[in-house]
């Protein structure tokens, strides 16, 4: 695991609901997202306010690292995926599961030449949900979603800015998460 660290948390039911809610309905502004050099991106975002959510509030208070202003918003990749990019403003994401086929769309990591150098598939633990990643997008990435699919798929992300080796080690290292009301850090099992 060079590029990623998988949280092992565990939500409370409803944790999230006000977040499906509004992903849900006709509340959500999203916009098509347009990179630096005007190219459109199968992809569309919306900025959250911080203020506005709970959970969000509680994801800043929970997470152990430096981040110049908590930034929240909702990704949402449509059916034929992501392609391959890095992201320049920032050094990781951390990423909620919210809805969608993730079981059928992995985050790949890629050398230069686009080989596939890492791979993260999303499996359900043992409560049913999709365990949170941090991500180092500063690797080129990309996200594989059939065109067939009918279904988008949206996250809940947070840009970091702490060195990515820096925010593995403390996920290593346990001492990444602070439990707060609604998500509380599990230890691993034995394997």
């Amino acid at each position: 695991m060079l590029y990623y660290r998988k949280l092992n948390l565990k939500c409370a039911p409803g944790a999230f609901e006000q977040i499906t809610r509004i992903v849900k309905s006709d509340q959500v502004s999203w916009q098509k997202a347009i990179d630096k050099n005007g190219n459109m991106w199968n992809l569309e975002e919306c900025k959250l306010i911080k203020e506005e959510y709970s959970i969000l509030r509680e994801i800043e208070e929970g997470l152990q690292c430096e981040f110049k202003k908590a930034s929240f918003f909702l990704s949402k990749i449509l059916p034929g995926g992501l392609v391959n990019h890095i992201d320049h403003r920032k050094w990781c994401n951390l990423l909620f599961p919210i809805s969608g086929p993730f079981e059928e769309s992995p985050l790949l990591f890629v050398d230069q030449f686009n080989n596939i150098v890492e791979k993260y598939e999303f499996k359900k633990n043992d409560y049913g949900q999709f365990d949170p990643i941090i991500f180092n997008t500063r690797m080129m990435h990309y996200v594989k979603l059939s065109s067939e699919n009918t279904m988008p798929r949206v996250s809940l992300i947070m840009n970091l800015y702490d060195w990515p080796e820096d925010l593995f080690k403390k996920v290593d290292n346990k001492e990444i998460w602070k439990n707060t009301k609604n998500i509380i850090a599990l230890e691993e099992k034995n394997k």
